[in-house]
């Protein structure tokens, strides 16, 4: 994976540098390129990077105009801005920007955007020398029917808090599809006004979310970006995809029971059920 820096002042591209060095210690599979003008920057990005911090006020061609050239080149780039100051905020978003990192930053502010990249990256997925019968088999064992559980190796993921299995259960349900956090928080809970007193309890499961699926080396089953959230289907075997997609098996499990400690889920249970019924 290419990871490009741009910015003109040597500090801050150094810090930027060594500050990636640490997120990524241990990856030999990440390259960091710096560049301290465009035309260095323009350049690198002919490697097509997957990631791109650029600073916003670099002299001659500044941080917008330089994404802008090399989206061109890299469309799915994740581009990530850095400046000291919020007055390109505007403008630098209208570019559907990865992300934004205000000087002076800390590495827990750079950990934050790489975790929300708006492009999710193939190459930490799959591995060009994994064998294809690994590459086929799936990170975690969903059950839908009945209650929902997740099965990691056939046992049971444990999951530190009880919100944090209920957003994932809600993510399954889209079948891919994204969901923002006032849409996932509007299902779990009732009120307006709880919804908007939970707001920092949400980034809490959130993150709680995501340490469970790092323990069991899935962290790539959760997709987030700007509040956006989504499960990758492809790295989940679950008997509700099968059962949407005919599997005779899958059909015959459904006994009429659909995440069933969820109540938001009755609706799905009941289009499932009729369709049952139907058949």
């Amino acid at each position: 994976m290419l990871i490009l820096v741009a910015d003109d002042e040597q500090a801050a591209l150094r810090k930027m540098e060594r500050t990636l060095k640490k997120i990524y210690a241990g990856r030999n599979d990440v390259t960091i390129l710096c560049a301290d003008n465009y035309i260095d920057a323009l350049a690198c990005g002919r490697g097509k990077p997957s990631i791109a911090f650029l600073d916003v006020e670099m002299p001659e061609m500044n941080g917008i105009e330089l994404a802008q050239r090399l989206l061109k080149v890299n469309p799915k780039m994740n581009v990530i801005f850095v400046t000291a100051y919020d007055d390109f905020a505007r403008e630098a978003y209208s570019l559907h920007a990865s992300g934004y990192v205000t000087k002076p930053f800390m590495l827990e502010d750079v950990e934050a955007e790489l975790e929300n990249l708006r492009f999710p990256l193939e190459e930490d997925i799959v591995a060009s020398d994994t064998p294809d019968d690994a590459k086929d088999k799936k990170k975690l064992r969903v059950q839908c029917f009945g209650n929902f559980e997740v099965f990691s190796d056939e046992k049971p993921l444990h999951f530190q808090r009880r919100g944090a299995k209920e957003i994932l259960a809600y993510l399954v349900s889209l079948k891919g599809a994204s969901a923002s956090r006032l849409e996932i928080s509007t299902a779990m809970w009732e009120t307006s006004e709880e919804i908007e007193q939970k707001k920092d309890y949400f980034r809490i499961l959130i993150a709680a979310l995501r340490q469970t699926l790092k323990k069991y080396g899935a962290e790539e089953v959760l997709i987030t970006s700007r509040d956006s959230f989504a499960v990758n289907v492809k790295e989940l075997d679950c008997d509700y995809y099968k059962y949407m997609e005919g599997d005779a098996s899958a059909q015959n499990q459904y006994l009429g029971l659909f995440m069933q400690q969820y109540p938001w889920a009755e609706e799905i249970n009941a289009l499932l059920t009729g369709q049952l019924l139907e058949s």
